[in-house]
């Protein structure tokens, strides 16, 4: 079975980005553009993981990410949030609200150097 994953981002061209890419590691991906729509298909998909971007149109990540893990039918849901924000306050609070691991957007149109190994790692795959 096919391990699935859910892009939480308001940027159309990262969502597009991250969709080839993770679709390369043999993962089944699914994408929303807002945190509350994300919220929504999280508890309806539950995916094995949720990449979140902090900054969206409604809800911020770190709302979003907070609901997952205080809902007790997403317990194994994880979560990696993926901002442009790398400031030490900004981690601590992603902390806070209980994801899995942060991963710092450095340019727009690349995929982070460790976002795979950080997927791989909390998805346990090779």
């Amino acid at each position: 079975m096919h391990k699935s994953i859910l892009i939480v981002d308001d940027s159309k061209d990262d969502v597009e980005l991250l969709k080839e890419d993770l679709k390369k590691l043999g993962l089944k991906v699914y994408t929303s553009m807002s945190g509350q729509d994300g919220l929504e298909k999280t508890r309806k998909l539950k995916p094995d993981l949720v990449l979140l971007d902090l900054i969206l149109p409604d809800i911020d990540g770190f709302e979003v990410c907070d609901q997952i893990k205080n809902n007790d039918a997403l317990k194994k849901t994880k979560v990696i949030i993926i901002s442009v924000k790398g400031d030490v306050e900004k981690v601590g609070k992603v902390l806070h609200v209980g994801a899995d691991a942060y991963v710092v957007k450095t340019l727009v149109g690349e995929i982070p150097d460790d976002l795979d190994d950080k997927i791989k790692a909390q998805l346990d795959i090779k």
